[in-house]
């Protein structure tokens, strides 16, 4: 492949000949509530996969995990993409995801595929930043102008199935995070378009997680000492089945874990009225008649990251 002019990268304010580098520990954004306002910011989709770190040199790509772990051998059709891309040496920074049947990253299909149970998913990368490109350092270049780089080396490589530039968009953050709320999207990462790229959790990145809820009836639970609940497993109806949805541990305070857990109590069952023939040996089967409000931010084999809002009659 050809080499890319060095000359190029010698007019990009903040570049800086290096050799090529080993594993980088990535930059990492701080978590919000809200997204960020601002003509400062610009804002990426934040994709629900694992965070990886593609390297080429020496016409060898290889691909880490966000904590250095190769991955190259678990990600090779990513891999084999990649070698399309048209330069000597680089460090790019993205996240491999798992796409379901509408296009939408599926984190519980990932770990399934991690887990060595994979069923012909189609495993995509998304990247979104470049800190090295044929013998110079980009940490110190501004992220718009490295994304202009990457985007650059992507435009140049053309279409293919396993690796895609990660847009970014100059618009309000409160509409951004409202779109991925809309299409069932993990949330938005909002970046300083001037930030140099800095390894650890970064104060000029942040993240604003989409959640969704439910309400769902109660099926059982694991009992705490003193009277307290550890989860509650919750069901889902589907017509005349009650199937299992998954599990909640977290959100009741000390004093509603005992008020939940007598109410529960009133309730035991001899059996699980779960119609799917889920196991859960720790459980106190109920009868479904009282259902918890959850927050949770996606449902696969079970919930994900799910929080106790409320319960429901």
């Amino acid at each position: 492949m050809a080499r890319r002019p060095k000359a190029r990268l010698d007019r990009v304010v903040g570049a800086r000949p290096a050799e090529m580098p080993s594993f980088i520990e990535p930059m990492k954004p701080t978590l919000v509530a809200e997204p960020m306002e601002g003509p400062k910011w610009i804002h990426e989709v934040k994709f629900d996969g694992y965070r990886v770190q593609v390297h080429r040199s020496g016409g060898r790509t290889k691909i880490y995990s966000s904590n250095g772990n190769d991955f190259t051998e678990q990600f090779a059709s990513i891999a084999l993409d990649i070698d399309q891309i048209n330069a000597e040496q680089f460090v790019i920074d993205g996240e491999a995801v798992v796409q379901d049947e509408t296009g939408r990253p599926n984190f519980s299909r990932m770990q399934s595929r991690a887990r060595g149970r994979a069923g012909g998913e189609h495993l995509v990368f998304y990247a979104f930043d470049l800190l090295h490109l044929d013998g110079f350092d980009l940490r110190n270049v501004v992220l718009v102008e490295r994304k202009q780089l990457l985007q650059g080396l992507f435009a140049k490589a053309g279409a293919t199935r396993a690796m895609f530039y990660s847009e970014h968009f100059a618009i309000e953050g409160a509409a951004m995070f409202a779109q991925a709320e809309r299409m069932g999207l993990e949330g938005i990462v909002s970046k300083s378009a001037d930030s140099v790229y800095r390894s650890g959790r970064a104060k000029t990145w942040f993240k604003a997680k989409c959640t969704q809820r439910a309400v769902l009836p109660i099926v059982g639970f694991i009992p705490a000492p003193a009277g307290h609940i550890a989860a509650l497993y919750l069901g889902e109806r589907e017509g005349k089945k009650l199937n299992y949805a998954g599990k909640v541990g977290t959100g009741f305070s000390g004093d509603m874990s005992q008020k939940i857990r007598a109410r529960l109590e009133g309730l035991l069952s001899r059996r699980t009225h779960l119609t799917d023939n889920t196991k859960k040996p720790k459980a106190r089967w109920v009868e479904p008649i009282l259902s918890a409000e959850v927050e949770f931010l996606e449902r696969g084999t079970g919930l994900r990251h799910a929080s106790f809002k409320g319960l429901r009659e």
